[in-house]
């Protein structure tokens, strides 16, 4: 029995004995490394579970920037190595996301201009092609390929590419802006906007997405809140008005900008939303957690507010908004802890508690959030203790 496949680079195709499987051959025309595909037979994929694979795997996404591999060892269990690039993928992969690998055909997806552009280029394409005003780009109908990268959670937008057909989703950005004006001053405005449309299964689905801006102080030293480091932020101006090559923003000056890492969290909320993944039965718990939270937030704030106490009502109010703060963090928390781990690094909204927990593993946030709920519960409970015995006092 042989096995056929194409080389992941030329596409020339060869076929080799099936004792091979699992081992690295070389191209003959292009002399690039190959892993012999096991010959198995490919079975019909549900469209919209394989884009949920292909979208959560942090794995194979992270394999964008890791070389390939060079050794033949077989991968870890419940996991398999790419043919294209070597990385590794979850068992169930249809298709590698860091090189365009499909599986149940062989062939390399690309871009109708030709090869696809190298992440590194894509990420720094965002800010790359922002030079001109915002009313100069709302005529322009821009499509791009648009992914997200984990576990920094950044988007990687290609503004250049066609649209890309993976598994059946074609997504489409319709429009799109990531404008910065006031180059000639050390204050800047960044806006994102993006209607990405996508067909599922023969269906077709549209979302919309703007980001507010994100304006920088006129002092450059002085510190806005959300900013995380002046020096980054000074980096992507000076890379903006062109006094810096673009190869200045390094990796870290992207992950830590919060533009971006806002852009970043509602691009993959928006893409749960549009290939269906906001009804699976672990979002609709969390949105019922929320909504429990909510409530229970605004019933301890009237409580507190609204009985009566000798104080006057400004104190009440006070004490009343103060409640409401507090009663709603301590239920996001009591909410998050009954989350899997897999909520918080597969979802938007997980990644969203992720980022607001400072993590970096789902695993790091349940137990983060856990410690930090059963501290609070005790601490508001010592608080209520010494509170009422000291009005029981007077």
């Amino acid at each position: 029995m042989s096995i056929e496949f194409p080389c992941p680079k030329c596409q020339e195709t060869y076929r080799v004995k099936d004792d091979l499987a699992g081992k690295f051959v070389k191209c003959a025309k292009c002399n690039h490394r190959i892993l012999v595909p096991e010959s198995v037979l490919v079975e019909e994929h549900d469209i919209e579970n394989d884009i949920g694979d292909w979208l959560g795997d942090r794995d194979s996404q992270s394999a964008a920037t890791a070389p390939a591999s060079e050794d033949s060892s077989p991968p870890e269990s419940g996991r398999r190595k790419c043919y294209g690039c070597g990385g590794s993928l979850a068992e169930d992969a249809v298709i590698c996301v860091a090189c365009g690998y499909d599986f149940r055909s062989g062939a390399k997806h690309a871009t109708k201009l030709g090869d696809t552009m190298p992440v590194k280029t894509a990420r720094l394409s965002i800010v790359q092609n922002t030079r001109h005003p915002l009313s100069e780009k709302e005529d322009q109908v821009l499509t791009a390929w648009a992914y997200s990268l984990c576990p920094e959670v950044e988007a990687y937008l290609n503004d250049y590419a066609s649209n890309i057909d993976i598994s059946g989703l074609v997504i489409s950005i319709d429009h799109f802006c990531c404008a910065m004006s006031g180059l000639l001053s050390e204050t800047f405005s960044r806006e994102f906007e993006i209607s990405i449309s996508g067909r599922i299964a023969g269906q077709e689905n549209k979302v919309k997405l703007k980001c507010a801006n994100n304006i920088s102080p006129l002092n450059k030293h002085q510190r806005r809140t959300g900013e995380s480091r002046d020096e980054d932020m000074q980096r992507i101006r000076d890379v903006v008005k062109g006094k810096l090559d673009k190869k200045a923003l390094t990796h870290g000056t992207i992950s830590r900008d919060p533009f971006f890492i806002e852009v970043s969290l509602a691009l993959l909320e928006k893409f749960d939303e549009l290939l269906g993944r906001d009804q699976v039965p672990v979002a609709k718990f969390w949105r019922i957690a929320r909504v429990i939270g909510v409530l229970t937030s605004i019933a301890c704030s009237a409580a507190a507010a609204l009985l009566p106490r000798e104080e006057p009502w400004n104190t009440r109010f006070v004490s009343g908004l103060i409640v409401l703060a507090v009663a709603y963090l301590v239920t996001y928390a009591i909410g998050a802890c009954f989350m899997p781990a897999s909520f918080f690094e597969d979802f938007g909204a997980g990644r969203r508690i992720m980022r607001f927990a400072g993590t970096g593993t789902g695993e790091e946030t349940q137990v983060k959030l856990r410690l930090t709920t059963i501290c609070a519960i005790v601490g508001l409970g010592f608080m209520a203790y010494i509170t009422m015995t000291t009005f029981a006092s007077h």
